[in-house]
């Protein structure tokens, strides 16, 4: 069974904490705490994707993606909500992307949806995976995705401020691309997306290990 473990109570010196599990839905595959809507109470937001048990062919295709949120109302209960996706989420984090004080979520989408269990990272046949950002706001539940771009076959992404003094979140992503003088060679690259109060995230350059360097576009 699946699980969230949140603690209600103050942490005192030499006490216990008391734990509490959080209704999960269906195949959650990564979650990420934050407070979405600015109240003052955690929340979580988590990456959810179904797949056809009767498919024996070595893949199997994502049927109900999505993202799903617990939002806290400082009792222990949480209200649900959910936002679908046009394939699965393979990485998940959260972060002020526009300077608001409200978090954000930050998610990078396999848009073929093919799942392979033979595969290392689990997906084969990926060529672009595309970035999106889900603004929090105080009021009225979540924006909606919006697309920040794609990158090739991305292998982690983390949130931080990496580029200066400014008040907004920006994205590390981590992606591999094929070597053009050795197909069998994987070459890696980071992007960097930058946080904005205009919400246009964009990415400013790339680096890479060798070889072209993966354009997001």
């Amino acid at each position: 069974q699946q699980a969230v473990l949140v603690s209600m109570e103050p942490a005192v010196p030499g006490d216990p904490w008391t734990f509490q599990a959080v209704e999960c839905g269906l195949n959650w595959t990564a979650a990420a705490v934050g407070d979405f809507d600015r109240s003052g109470t955690p929340d979580i937001v988590a990456s959810r994707w179904l797949v056809d048990p009767d498919d024996e062919s070595g893949q199997a295709f994502a049927l109900a993606s999505g993202l799903d949120f617990r939002v806290g109302a400082g009792d222990g209960s949480f209200a649900r909500s959910s936002i679908p996706t046009s394939g699965p989420v393979l990485w998940l984090t959260a972060g002020d992307f526009d300077g608001d004080l409200v978090r954000d979520v930050g998610y990078v989408q396999v848009d073929e949806g093919v799942v392979d269990a033979q595969s290392p990272s689990g997906f084969a046949g990926r060529g672009l995976d595309a970035v999106y950002a889900v603004f929090g706001r105080t009021f009225g539940g979540f924006e909606a995705p919006a697309k920040l771009g794609t990158l090739p076959r991305v292998g982690q992404l983390i949130s931080g401020r990496f580029s200066g003094g400014d008040s907004t979140s920006d994205m590390l992503i981590l992606s591999a691309h094929s070597d053009a003088s050795d197909p069998d060679t994987d070459l890696l690259g980071f992007a960097l997306v930058g946080g904005n109060p205009n919400r246009q995230l964009t990415s400013p350059f790339t680096l890479t290990l060798g070889g072209t360097p993966p354009r997001p576009t």
